[in-house]
């Protein structure tokens, strides 16, 4: 089979042109979310397998789930 992956001229011209996020925005998203972050090393597999055995959707039911 032979596919042809190039895109021609007139193709370029109608795609739609991504919107890049400015450096220091970007910077001030990853700022914040660090604020949230803890490392929990070696037992990130056991938590995995707490939030699967558990059935939560998400991290922060977890920390709720261990922290009462």
């Amino acid at each position: 089979m032979d596919h042809c992956y190039a895109l021609t001229a007139g193709t370029l011209q109608t795609l739609p042109r991504k919107r890049k996020r400015s450096d220091g925005r970007k910077r001030a998203r990853d700022r914040l979310r660090q604020k949230n972050r803890v490392n929990i090393g070696i037992a990130y597999s056991r938590w995995k397998a707490l939030k699967m055995e558990k059935g939560m959707k998400n991290d922060a039911e977890v920390a709720c789930y261990l922290l009462d």
